[in-house]
């Protein structure tokens, strides 16, 4: 079926690794511009974070971090960090 050929690689993560991603909260003056692979912009949305926005971080040795609910999105479709593809 075609709907076959679209999920056969579907591989969400467990709802209890979501729940379990670290948080924390931004502070651009606090921040450097780049630190490593993690900058001042969600790279799912491409959306500047804002002063105080609560960010995600994903559990992978780049500890990357999201917007929440993008990073949410992200793992109910794939079990990998959209930018290293390590597993989750």
């Amino acid at each position: 079926m075609l709907m076959d050929v679209f999920t056969e690689d579907f591989h969400p993560v467990l709802d209890a690794a979501v729940a379990g991603l670290e948080k924390r909260v931004f502070h651009p003056t606090a921040e450097p511009r780049c630190d490593g692979d993690n900058i001042r912009a969600c790279t799912i949305c491409l959306n500047d974070y804002e002063d105080g926005v609560e960010i995600a971080i994903t559990p992978c040795p780049g500890r990357h971090e999201f917007h929440p609910r993008c990073i949410v999105n992200w793992l109910r479709q794939s079990n990998t960090c959209p930018l290293c593809r390590h597993a989750l």
